[in-house]
């Protein structure tokens, strides 16, 4: 506990030294998008403006900073690394961002698509925010700080889609399988004709569930395209192996990896995910 707060404190001390930009949505609920810029880093963070209760909004829009700073954290961590440097902590990022000097190092977060927000800000009320991402982080030269200042130059491409679902009240992530039932109905919807054209030269727009996540439901149907069962597929993602979210009109939308530095979008209408959901969510 006592960590944390120590924490916090480094957070607000190195935040307020660096310039802050920001864009109001023109919601119901107001929420800004801001981020924070100084030297050759830019981090992007959604940050809310309509809870009653001021301290857990406090409590909330912390939360919602530090996801995308551990996001950076991530890649920061896996340039200095893959660089010769050994392990680093989180303290050492703002460090780093607070210190670093264009010709030393850049560091560029950008979206997957281009002319899209990297942060995608879904559904929003007063118990649930979700937010989903799918960006691409470029990194060059050298990383400064730390313990081993001696770091090889370089330059890497990385590409990442994840999420975070977050329980206003209590503050925790929620998991898809706290929301909605995951059983062998989802393996009912498809769009359209449901048929998925795998010779398109473009990232493969799947047409129905079972493409979608390679599901085969019987040793005839398993070939390239199809190596998973159900039950795979669920534990996967009861084991947050597959980023989604609920968009502003509450449908599902999961962020589905192609190949090593492909992603495609795969979404499920609010309708046929309506009866799914579990009790604590049936307000939707």
């Amino acid at each position: 506990m006592k960590m944390s707060c120590i924490l916090i404190i480094i957070l607000m001390f190195c935040f307020n030294s660096i310039s802050v930009y920001a864009k109001e949505y023109s919601f119901k609920r107001k929420i800004y998008d801001r981020s924070y810029e100084d030297n050759s880093v830019r981090i992007n963070f959604y940050q809310i403006d309509y809870l009653e209760d001021k301290e857990l909004e406090k409590e909330i829009n912390y939360l919602l900073e530090r996801f995308s700073f551990e996001i950076v954290y991530s890649f920061l961590k896996m340039s200095y690394e893959v660089r010769g440097g050994k392990d680093i902590k989180f303290k050492d990022v703002l460090y780093w961002i607070d210190n670093l000097k264009n010709e030393d190092f850049s560091f560029t977060m950008s979206p997957y698509f281009e002319g899209e927000d990297i942060f995608r800000l879904g559904y929003i009320d007063d118990n649930m925010i979700n937010i989903g991402y799918m960006l691409q982080v470029e990194t060059t030269g050298a990383v400064k700080g730390g313990e081993d200042p001696d770091i090889k130059e370089g330059y890497s491409v990385h590409h990442e889609a994840g999420n975070l679902i977050l329980d206003i009240k209590t503050k925790q992530e929620i998991k898809l399988s706290d929301l909605i039932e995951l059983d062998e109905r989802l393996l009912e919807y498809k769009i359209g004709d449901g048929i998925t054209d795998y010779n398109s030269i473009r990232i493969t727009q799947y047409k129905n569930f079972k493409d979608a996540f390679e599901i085969y439901e019987n040793i005839e149907e398993k070939d390239w395209n199809h190596d998973k069962t159900l039950e795979e597929v669920i534990k996967g993602i009861e084991n947050n192996e597959y980023a989604w979210y609920l968009d502003k009109d509450k449908n599902l939308v999961f962020y589905l990896q192609e190949g090593i530095r492909s992603y495609t979008e795969f979404k499920i209408d609010y309708e046929f995910i309506k009866p799914l959901l579990k009790d604590k969510y049936k307000y939707l």
